[in-house]
């Protein structure tokens, strides 16, 4: 009898760690798919599938010129510190740069208020969400832009210092992709980078989006 309480109890135990949208029929939204135009322009990008999704159409380019920037200069102290840009105020960098040499990127409240300015009026910018507040904003018909290391994967981290003094940490390789579909097994990201469908296990996929904070712009008309 004791090992059923333990099956019994570990059956539990799996059912109540399951996410919220397992155990739901499946949805997926129509994102047209396009690749990204520049080696940094993801978060454009993944603005420009998610604004066509609701019937927006706008060039990434277009997007580009009308993105917040920080333009601060990316400068290394005498201590190895770097102070660089605040891609909580614009995009860092330079989006045709190197990853982390003269490019970085941008969040979500710059590409919140880059939406609104195409008219997506009801686009929220999510910082350290609930994963379940984005599967239930998909199963409303409403894609979402989210930040995560490019394939889920962490290939070395760091930090510097915005000239207001806040940290800022990364991770290699940022990245953004458009949220746009849900089944028992996970989640379906388009991807800017090949411009494809991609499939991710929910469990992967709320690591990677924990790796950058749970960032989020939920896109609605």
């Amino acid at each position: 009898m004791a090992h059923v309480r333990r099956l019994l109890l570990a059956l539990l135990l799996l059912g109540a760690s399951a996410p919220a949208a397992a155990g739901q029929s499946a949805v997926l939204l129509d994102v047209p798919l396009h690749r990204q135009a520049h080696a940094l322009s993801c978060e454009a990008a993944a603005l420009q599938m998610a604004l066509a999704t609701i019937g927006i159409q706008v060039t990434e380019d277009d997007l580009l010129q009308q993105l917040a920037r920080d333009g601060t200069p990316r400068t290394v102290q005498p201590d190895g510190s770097v102070i660089w840009g605040d891609p909580d105020v614009g995009f860092v960098g330079n989006w045709d740069g190197a990853f982390g040499v003269d490019g970085y990127g941008v969040y979500e409240r710059p590409i919140a208020d880059l939406a609104k300015a195409q008219g997506a009026a009801g686009s929220v910018a999510e910082r350290r969400v609930d994963p379940a507040d984005l599967y239930q904003a998909v199963r409303e018909g409403a894609p979402v832009v989210v930040w995560m290391p490019y394939a889920g994967e962490v290939h070395g981290r760091g930090s510097w210092i915005t000239p207001a003094g806040a940290e800022v940490d990364y991770v290699v390789t940022e990245h953004a992709v458009v949220l746009a579909g849900l089944d028992d097994n996970g989640v379906t990201f388009a991807d800017p980078y090949t411009a494809t469908l991609q499939r991710m296990r929910y469990d992967q996929f709320e690591a990677a989006l924990a790796e950058l904070g749970n960032r989020a712009v939920i896109v609605r008309p």
